[in-house]
Parts: C-alpha cells; structure tokens; sequence
C-alpha cells in the first residue's frame, strides 16, 4: 500500500511539472535582461586553471557600463608571476588591446565570450546570442492552436531546480524557473558553463558567485570576490588607458601560457 501511495506521489509531483504553465520565449528572455543590472559596476573575481599540475590563480577586475562599455584587468595571485599584465577594453562588438608585441589590436568580440551573457541587459541581443549558438531560432514560429509552449523551450528538473529549458538539439540554455537566471549552457562544440549561488546586487544585478566553465583543454573555476555599483564614465574605456602592452611573464609555463592565451583569445 505504501508503495502505490508513493508511486502515486511522484507520478503526480512530474506530471504538475509537465502542466506547469510556460511563458512564452519573449518574455523569458525579457526578463533574463532585466535581472542583468543597470549602470555601472566594478567586479572582481579569482580565475581558477584546474588543468595545471599546480592550480593558476588570476584575479580579474572587472568594470562595466553595459553589454557595449567594458573594461578587463588580468593579474597573477603569486608573486613570482608579478610581470604578469593583461587589459581588454570592450567597445560595442569590438575588443581593443596591446598585444605582446605593444601593437594595438582591434579585434570582433567572440559569440563565446563568457562574461557578457550575464550583462546584455536586452531580450532582442539574448535572443541573437542564443540563435547563434543555435540553442534557439531568431524567429520564434508562431504557435499552433492549443500548444502550450514554444516547442523550443520545456521545464526540466535539473541540479534539484525547475529550469526553462531552451533548445531542441545538443546546443541548450537552461534558465531558473523562479529567478529567470542563467543557470547553465552547453555549445554545439561541446564546452558547457554552470553558474550557480546568485546573489542581489544593487540596480537589479543577478549575478553568479561561482562558475564553471569545461572545455576540452580543462577546467577553469570563476569566483566573485566583490561587486561595487557605482558611477563609471567613458573615461574609463578610452583607448588612452592601453598604456602598457601585454604581458605574460617567462616564469609562467609555456603550458599555462598556452592556456592563458586560448582563454583570452576565445572566451574573454
């Protein structure tokens, strides 16, 4: 008896999660932009190259005005990697940087920049990201009489949470159902990201505490350390700011060099 009061139970809890009601994409996406802040930040947080034999710690600082205003600073924790020196400033769709050579470079943002996700703060550019990745069509069709839902997204139990799940193929985003946050994503290619133990910051800021990016060369761990709002003019993204080139220093592995330089190349 009380295995079929039990089987009962369970059957009822998923099927309520089948029948749960579905937004439609728009307003997911609306309201993934709106738990991505307003105005400015300042963010600092430890990067964490688990693949080495010995751990690579760099903490990057962070300031943000927007998906199109964003500035990026690279340091090493140790100190006898103190000639350690990166600086990315982000314009629009563009990153300009002095490379190793003290040349300026001006380069297209990556589809698979792994920090803006989380601060495009619009449901039009999250909808072209994610179409991009192939997660989701740009255009949604439009649904068919009595369908509950776009056929793209359905609830999933996943990490011990109800998620939107976006994407029909091997690409998919999967959002919180109650908070509306990103929660996790996979790339056709195979690299996945979780994000988990959000945090309210002022001006509406949902922001991730820790997360974890798998790629085939490892794994790199993302820890917040601090958010600041605060004011932040263009100063701060002038191209005057690249005054040093660069840098990573010879007592840094070629293997961590190496690792270093496909991270920041592809994913920041």
């Amino acid at each position: 008896m009380k295995k079929k009061i039990l089987s009962l139970v369970v059957f009822i809890f998923f099927l309520s999660d089948a029948n749960a009601y579905i937004p439609a994409y728009s307003m997911i996406l609306s309201h993934l932009a709106y738990s991505q802040g307003r105005g400015g930040y300042r963010i600092e947080q430890e990067v964490v190259f688990k693949q080495a034999v010995e751990p690579l710690h760099l903490k990057e600082t962070w300031w943000v005005l927007g998906p199109g205003q964003m500035r990026l600073d690279v340091k090493a924790k140790k100190k006898e990697f103190k000639g350690f020196y990166l600086r990315f400033i982000y314009q629009k769709n563009k990153k300009i940087f002095k490379d190793e050579n003290n040349q300026i470079q001006n380069r297209s943002v990556s589809h698979y920049h792994l920090e803006k996700p989380f601060h495009l703060r619009s449901a039009h550019e999250l909808k072209r990201l994610f179409s991009f990745w192939k997660a989701a069509p740009f255009q949604a069709p439009e649904r068919e009489e009595g369908q509950g839902s776009d056929s793209f997204v359905r609830l999933s139990r996943k990490g011990g949470s109800l998620q939107y799940q976006i994407g029909v193929g091997k690409a998919r985003v999967w959002l919180e159902q109650d908070e509306f946050v990103i929660r996790s994503w996979k790339w056709l290619s195979g690299e996945s990201l979780l994000a988990w133990g959000y945090k309210l910051y002022p001006r509406h800021l949902f922001f991730p505490s820790q997360r974890l990016f798998r790629s085939h060369s490892g794994e790199v761990l993302i820890q917040v350390q601090k958010v600041q709002s605060l004011q932040i003019g263009k100063k701060w993204f002038h191209r005057s700011k690249l005054s040093r080139k660069n840098t990573l220093p010879e007592s840094l592995s070629s293997a961590d060099q190496d690792r270093v330089r496909e991270f920041y190349e592809k994913f920041r």
